[in-house]
Formats: structure tokens, sequence, C-alpha cells
């Protein structure tokens, strides 16, 4: 991964978890607690779209924000499960390389 994909990660990362933070630390969990966001920066405007899109964050009025907790605790499960098994992958392809090398390299 280039840096500049990681330094995107990693901001796009930050962006979620200050989303999460400010829902949260304004009692924003319900459609009757919706509060607004900042969304003064390019990157938490793209990330809040992914979290609505997913259903994370949910808009019942236009600039009005909630966060639904059982949702999110879904969507993490889930990924969890998606880099684990891309884990695995990533290492079952490098265990069958490593193989690959020792039995066409050593003579026979």
């Amino acid at each position: 991964m280039s840096t500049a994909a990681v330094a995107v990660a990693a901001a796009s990362a930050r962006a979620r978890r200050r989303i999460l933070e400010a829902l949260r630390e304004q009692g924003a969990l319900s459609p009757a607690t919706a509060s607004g966001l900042d969304q003064s920066d390019g990157m938490r405007r793209r990330v809040l779209g992914r979290l609505l899109r997913d259903s994370v964050v949910v808009q019942p009025e236009p600039d009005r924000f909630y966060l639904d907790e059982a949702r999110l605790a879904e969507w993490e499960a889930a990924w969890r499960k998606r880099r684990t098994q891309l884990l695995t992958f990533v290492l079952s392809a490098l265990v069958l390389l490593a193989l690959g090398v020792l039995l066409f390299s050593t003579p026979h």
C-alpha cells in the first residue's frame, strides 16, 4: 500500500472516529435526540456519506443525525470478519508461494 493510501485510510478512520464520538457526546442515539454534525471537512463528509449508506448513522431530517449503536455493532462485526478472511487469504497465498519456491528451487 502506498504512503498516500495509508494517509487516506488513516484520515478516513480518524474522521469516522470523530463522527461517532461527536454523536455519542451529543447523546444523538435516537431520532428524538438527533443532532447536527460538523461537515466542514471534505473527508468527514465522505465518511458520513458511507456511514449513512451503511445505516450506521441515520438522518431522520435534514442536517440532523443519530448513531444507531446496534447497526454499528453489526457493521464492526462484519468488518472484523472481512478483515480476518482477507488476512487468512493473504497468509495462505504466502505459504503456498513459499512452498512452491522450496519445492522448485531445491535439486531433486
